[in-house]
């Protein structure tokens, strides 16, 4: 939480300080920061694999399809797929704050200066976090694809020194900090030009825009960290908008960069054919072979062709200042397609790994360990008195096993008789994100002094018990695939992410004139049997 309240600060303040022009220079500034971070770790990595002699046989080892030119099973072949390889990129257009940018250069020479920068800064650096990719791959064999993200942050912390790692840390902030930035700029945009154009001209109002634009992403990001499950769904949405903004702008782009002019109707058409093709291919589940912009773009320009072919409103030429190609030029073209298209899906079946080979059944052994986690707090209470106990357990957290919750006091003081005080105990698992597979909150009443007493307890997944039944060392033999699945499960634990309160009330039986004591010294004390994933490595 700390974390996005300072990167709220930072973006709103240099948002103020310089708007547009102070996100541009200060993109420059983390550029130089992230190829430099990217470099060194790129250079420390391959040589944490033997090289890229090492790196290449590691992946081999993991998955002989990875080392591969074509992935296995391609479900609409490779033609496709490379076309979509290299098409998926020009959705990058579509978005709003490469956009900004486009819109910021004063003639054709700013565009050339700017196109020849792009590519001698991005293609090294695509290029060098490639690399990373792959040594990452390597080198943490349990890291899954659902943790993809986590891999950057470990390799650095994990073969540099703490000074260069906190260079590669700055730089993936950086990259964070300047895509943030960017986009609280559009979305302040969109909305002083197109939605209240009048606000354009007030800097006061502008600034004001801003800064709720930047509120309301940051709420969206607390809120996210509190209910596990919400991030997951924005991301899912924020994707939908990168593959539906390349769909709908791209093939407008292209044909007024023809010189067709559509007008309202026409563009409504597409960019509605564009939008409804990313939400029912990704909804399809197709969005893992092909990106959804592709089927996008070609829903845009294929409503663009019906249009100028169908409608009377429509331009009748579809390329604009260009005419249709002829009746032999176009066979001709068919043609040259047609032989491309069977020669490339005749190497790939030559070429491609079987799919028993991609899989990779060999055996594989997963090893972790079942460890306590305990968090204790004395609370001094009087009679009569209730306090609460509260532990806060984030979404960091390995998979738990069992959480118990216990308390110890011994009674002194009890000059009349030895009758222990009374103890009332009162958990809430209100605050933690269940469900549960068991629990106990009973609110219970003990004066067993001078003993441990249970009070409560949660069984989070009842599933993990299939997995260990206490604390210790544990091994899993399996294939990859299914090892990878516990991994996974092992890794997060989102029933437990919340917080746990439980009230600790004090009823003294001698607490009187006669010399009795009326306070006590509760230790509280919380248990978890926590899973800490070792390691996941071939056997065979």
């Amino acid at each position: 939480m700390r974390g996005i309240l300072i990167g709220f600060v930072l973006v709103v303040a240099y948002c103020y300080a310089g708007g547009i022009r102070a996100s541009i220079w200060t993109d420059a500034a983390q550029s130089c920061v992230m190829i430099v971070g990217s470099s060194i770790l790129c250079y420390v990595a391959v040589s944490e694999v033997g090289g890229f002699s090492g790196l290449h046989n590691s992946l081999k080892d993991i998955d002989p399809g990875m080392v591969n030119l074509f992935p296995a099973d391609l479900t609409f072949g490779v033609t496709l797929w490379i076309g979509a390889f290299f098409l998926g990129g020009l959705g990058v257009a579509g978005q709003p704050q490469v956009v900004s940018r486009v819109m910021t250069l004063k003639d054709d020479k700013d565009r050339k200066e700017a196109a020849i920068w792009f590519f001698v800064w991005q293609t090294p650096f695509i290029a060098l976090m490639f690399i990373i990719g792959l040594a990452c791959r390597a080198i943490f064999l349990d890291l899954d694809a659902s943790q993809a993200q986590d891999g950057l942050p470990l390799l650095a912390m994990e073969v540099l020194n703490p000074f260069l790692a906190g260079v590669i840390l700055a730089s993936i902030f950086a990259a964070t900090m300047s895509t943030a930035d960017s986009q609280v700029l559009a979305c302040t945009a969109a909305i002083t030009d197109d939605v209240r154009p009048e606000w354009s001209t007030d800097h006061k109002t502008t600034k004001v825009v801003t800064l709720v634009v930047a509120i309301f992403a940051t709420a969206i990001a607390l809120v996210g960290q509190e209910f596990p499950g919400f991030g997951d769904s924005v991301f899912a949405l924020v994707v939908l908008a990168v593959y539906g903004l390349g769909g709908i702008f791209v093939p407008l782009l292209l044909i007024r960069m023809m010189g067709y002019e559509p007008d309202t109707e026409h563009t409504v058409w597409m960019m509605t054919a564009a939008l409804s093709a990313v939400i029912v291919w990704s909804v399809s589940g197709y969005g893992d072979d092909i990106f959804p912009s592709i089927p996008a773009m070609s829903a845009a320009f294929a409503t663009h062709f019906i249009l100028c072919w169908r409608r009377s409103e429509s331009d009748q030429n579809p390329l604009g200042r260009y005419s249709l190609p002829t009746q032999q030029t176009a066979a001709v073209g068919a043609v040259v397609i047609l032989v491309l298209f069977g020669a490339l899906e005749t190497t790939y079946v030559m070429m491609a790994p079987e799919s028993s080979e991609a899989t990779d059944d060999r055996p594989y052994q997963l090893t972790y360990t079942v460890s306590e986690w305990t968090q204790s707090e004395t609370l001094n209470l009087n009679d009569g008195e209730t306090q609460t106990f509260q532990v806060t357990i984030d979404n960091t957290t390995t998979a738990v096993l069992s959480a118990v919750l216990t308390i110890a006091y011994t009674d002194t003081g009890e000059t009349v008789t030895a009758a222990c005080d009374d103890i009332v105990t009162s958990p809430d698992y209100s605050g933690l994100a269940g469900p549960f597979s068991e629990s106990d909150d009973a609110e219970r009443s003990t004066n067993a002094c001078g003993s441990i007493t249970e009070v409560g307890s949660i069984t989070p997944n009842a599933a993990l018990s299939e997995y260990a039944t206490g604390p210790g060392d544990y091994t899993l033999n399996g294939t990859e695939d299914e090892l990878v699945s516990v991994l996974t499960m092992l890794g997060k634990s989102p029933e437990m992410v919340g917080n746990l309160n439980m009230d600790v009330s004090l009823n003294a039986n001698n607490g009187n004139f006669l010399g009795g004591d009326s306070t006590e010294s509760v230790e509280v004390t919380l248990t978890m049997l926590i899973f800490q994933p070792s390691g996941l490595t071939p056997t065979g």
